[in-house]
């Protein structure tokens, strides 16, 4: 397996989490934030700070791509 690709394998599974029509995508967050809810304090705040580069990382993935599809 080349590297990317349990990149690209995890990047399918949250496009999935985020699949749908609105109410299921709201219905999915409930479910996520619940869960995040009964973590431990300080497993919230690292997966927070987690969360802000992959959301940015993500983001300039996105943007490159686009790029370099003449976008």
């Amino acid at each position: 397996m080349m590297p990317g690709n349990r990149f690209w394998l995890c990047v399918e599974s949250l496009a999935a989490s985020f699949d749908g029509d609105g109410e299921t995508v709201e219905d999915n967050l409930i479910v996520y934030e619940q869960q995040a809810a009964q973590l431990p304090a300080e497993k919230r705040a690292e997966l927070k700070r987690q969360l802000v580069p992959v959301i940015g990382g993500l983001a300039r993935i996105s943007l490159r791509m686009r790029e370099a599809d003449g976008h």
